[in-house]
């Protein structure tokens, strides 16, 4: 069987390879340029967020003066304002979120009626012991045997593993 004209002229000729490897050789190469100018872009631009941030430094410290970019300095200043509150709202958001912590020190969730690590109702808590949104609780503590302080309430030392009266 005859090979058709066109894959006999391809695969004979050498020549043909040769072309072929240089385009792709080419586009190798092209891909490659591509990468390169791309972290240069990159680099360029964290050069100027460098440049920028030592610049507005020393403008905040009023030890430069550029008449022209006071529009500028003054947007950051707003920027920079309008991001610390809204850090400050993250913050209270997540603290929120977390529910309470239990005088066993078991972080509890809002919706749940009883502590899962020691099983004291949640309700009596909140108006009593626990601490909204904040591991920062105050629990009073007794001694095991071992020594170790355990909270009042809990059943079990963590240290030893004795069960307690608690």
């Amino acid at each position: 069987m005859a090979k058709p004209k066109i894959l006999s002229n391809f695969t004979a000729s050498g020549e043909a390879k040769k072309m072929l490897g240089e385009k792709l050789n080419g586009f190798t190469a092209a891909v490659e340029q591509k990468k390169v100018l791309e972290e240069k872009y990159q680099e360029r631009t964290r050069v100027f967020s460098y440049l920028g941030m030592e610049v507005y430094n020393l403008y905040k410290q009023h030890k430069i003066a550029i008449p022209q970019m006071d529009m500028y300095f003054g947007k950051l200043q707003q920027l920079e304002q309008e991001i610390a509150g809204m850090e400050m709202q993250k913050q209270q958001l997540e603290q929120e979120k977390k529910g309470i912590v239990c005088v066993c020190g078991q972080a509890v969730r809002k919706d749940m009626m009883f502590c899962p690590g020691c099983g004291r109702n949640i309700q009596e808590l909140t108006a009593s012991t626990a601490v909204p949104g904040n591991l920062a609780f105050q629990q009073e503590f007794q001694e095991c045997i071992c020594g170790a302080k355990i909270p009042v309430g809990q059943k079990m030392c963590m240290e030893c593993g004795r069960l307690t009266e608690g």
